[in-house]
């Protein structure tokens, strides 16, 4: 009867351990199901807002261009640095020579050579008697028979150390310098990223007359417009 009893006990405690394991491994299951299912959910979800968004950009107008087939205006786009001419000489520009572009550049790419040209002649001033006791500077407004005008002599630039900053165009006092739209620029070598902006502000005023059949009248010398063609790249 004992080992009727134990061996029904024992079997009685087995089916409930096993009954245990069984609810239990019933309730991990459901969860990892609703888990699973609120996860597919918010996939699902994300899906439908994507899919929305693509819908409502669908029937849109487009404002991509279709480059090479079309072309848009670049308005806004930074390209190397060019000299500004004159309006009544398109041959000479408008920078003073004051180097602030030259000071102000993070990166070192400008480099320009100051000239001074005599512009007008100066009436003389009766000197006072004692002239001889003034300092040097008052005796060089009385005796200097020229008003001078600084310019450019030579203006570089080393497009390779550019950083398109913009701080030379933003700070130029006479609007001597602008920025190009030449998206097409490339080369094999640094030399040709090495620009003379004299001689390129020349190139392209001799190319503005050529194609309008020399309306201004203007005729610089033939040889100096040589020169600035070879120098260009």
């Amino acid at each position: 009867m004992k080992n009727v009893v134990q061996k029904t006990g024992r079997t009685i405690g087995t089916e409930c351990g096993l009954h245990r394991l069984t609810c239990q491994s019933f309730e991990y299951g459901v969860t990892d199901m609703i888990k699973n299912l609120r996860e597919a959910l918010k996939g699902m979800w994300s899906l439908l807002l994507g899919l929305n968004i693509t819908r409502r950009n669908f029937f849109r107008p487009q404002i991509t261009v279709h480059y090479p087939r079309k072309t848009n205006s670049l308005e806004g786009y930074r390209g190397h640095i060019e000299l500004v001419c004159k309006d009544d000489d398109p041959y000479t520009s408008k920078c003073i020579a004051c180097i602030a572009c030259s000071r102000l550049c993070p990166t070192g790419c400008i480099s320009l050579r100051i000239k001074r040209e005599a512009s007008e002649s100066r009436p003389e001033r009766a000197a006072p008697p004692d002239m001889a006791h003034m300092p040097i500077k008052l005796k060089k407004k009385y005796f200097h028979p020229e008003k001078v005008v600084r310019g450019p002599k030579t203006f570089h630039l080393n497009y390779n150390f550019c950083s398109l900053c913009g701080l030379c165009v933003e700070n130029c006092p006479a609007g001597a310098l602008r920025f190009t739209s030449d998206v097409y620029l490339a080369g094999y070598t640094r030399q040709e990223f090495e620009y003379d902006l004299l001689a390129r502000m020349r190139h392209q005023a001799q190319e503005k007359e050529d194609m309008s059949g020399n309306e201004s009248g203007y005729i610089p010398g033939n040889q100096q417009i040589n020169n600035d063609r070879k120098s260009l790249h």
